[in-house]
């Protein structure tokens, strides 16, 4: 058996991979990537909606849509930018 330094463990008798060390180093680095993950998403939700908010406005039947969309999008980049605080 070769030495523990760690990231080996033994059990019942075997040397195995400890998780732990591992883990902590990947449960720092999972949670920035999927928050990285979300703040692409929700880019490119924003930039949909004002497209189709800025579209919608130019149709005057459309325009109490275009109004609500507007109100998701100021919604939304506040989100945006309080996610991409987390990320900074």
């Amino acid at each position: 058996m070769g030495a523990v330094d760690g990231s080996w463990g033994k059990i019942s008798g075997h040397e195995a991979f400890s998780p732990c060390k591992s883990a902590a180093a990947t449960s720092m680095t999972q949670p920035t990537a999927e928050l990285s993950s979300m703040s692409s998403v929700l880019d490119d939700l924003l930039r949909r909606i004002s497209t189709m908010a800025a579209e919608m406005s130019q149709e005057t039947a459309e325009d109490d849509i275009a109004s609500e969309l507007y109100e998701v999008e100021r919604s939304l980049s506040t989100a945006q930018r309080r996610l991409h605080k987390l990320l900074s």
